[in-house]
């Protein structure tokens, strides 16, 4: 009689149980195992490894960016870029963006294979047309492959100064677009001063001099009034600057002064120490070549 209780109990469920539950049984089925993974997940277990889509990696001048010297209109450089890629390339191109185009080119702008981890080399050429309207100029070179433009760029930035040669102070530099220039003459010697456009009070720039004192003598006498605050080197086209930081003692004003022998005539580069002088000081002592 039990038996047969149970028998009927059975039939009227199935009878009962439609195509909705049976849904919502399979969906809780797959919940269960989804949890299952997720746990395998939680407790450390490792999973199947996923596949992964290899991308070219671009190696690059300056840290994702390529800035040449700083050049004046008529003037020309170059410089080489490495790339390399995880996988296999071929058609590989690099374009130049339309803002930076009249300035640089590549070579090879194409390479028809460029294997897996294989290190590739392209020169880039900078030429500023003698006509080239002064400022900054910033693009990038983008890497394509067939059809394809990978995300990696290369920042390049192009700097057009103007440039001053006198031939009474004996030197040539660069100075930034902003900025002006002019011959004057002093005790110590001949100077060229470079100054903001918009400087509104006189001796707030950067004075070159071709000194006709030694060193020794300079120092001594910026020593009767000044407190030596600090001394470095810096090396540019073969020229060692000596380069000191000063403490006005009435006024506690600072100032710097850069130091270097060219044919044994004493150079002497300085100024206020404000952060227009400041951020562009060694950019421009950079640029320094004696005539």
């Amino acid at each position: 009689m039990d038996e047969q209780v149970r028998q009927n109990a059975h039939k009227s469920y199935a009878g009962i149980m439609t195509d909705s539950h049976r849904k919502w049984i399979a969906i809780a089925t797959g919940v269960v195992a989804l949890l299952a993974v997720g746990s395998q997940f939680l407790s450390g277990q490792a999973l199947p490894p996923s596949p992964l889509v290899a991308t070219p990696v671009l190696p690059v001048l300056g840290a994702t960016s390529v800035q040449p010297n700083i050049l004046s209109p008529g003037e020309s450089t170059s410089s080489n870029l490495t790339f390399t890629s995880s996988q296999s390339l071929t058609n590989v191109t690099l374009r130049v963006v339309p803002q930076i185009a009249p300035f640089l080119t590549v070579q090879p702008s194409s390479i028809s294979s460029a294997p897996a981890n294989q290190t590739q080399s392209v020169q880039l050429s900078f030429a500023i047309s003698p006509t080239a309207v002064l400022g900054t100029y910033d693009g990038t070179l983008q890497l394509k492959s067939g059809t394809t433009t990978f995300p990696q760029t290369v920042k390049v930035v192009v700097n057009v100064w103007g440039r001053l040669s006198s031939a009474a102070v004996g030197v040539s530099l660069l100075f930034p677009p902003t900025w002006t220039v002019s011959t004057v003459s002093n005790a110590q010697g001949t100077s060229v001063y470079v100054h903001e456009n918009s400087e509104e009070f006189p001796g707030e720039g950067i004075t070159v001099t071709k000194s006709n004192l030694t060193r020794e003598a300079v120092l001594n006498d910026l020593n009767s009034s000044f407190q030596l605050l600090g001394q470095t080197e810096e090396s540019f086209n073969g020229q060692t600057w000596t380069i000191y930081t000063f403490n006005e003692t009435l006024t506690g004003q600072q100032f710097i002064a850069a130091f270097s022998t060219s044919a044994g005539v004493l150079y002497e580069v300085g100024g206020k120490a404000n952060p227009a002088v400041n951020q562009l000081f060694l950019t421009l002592l950079s640029t320094v070549t004696f005539l």
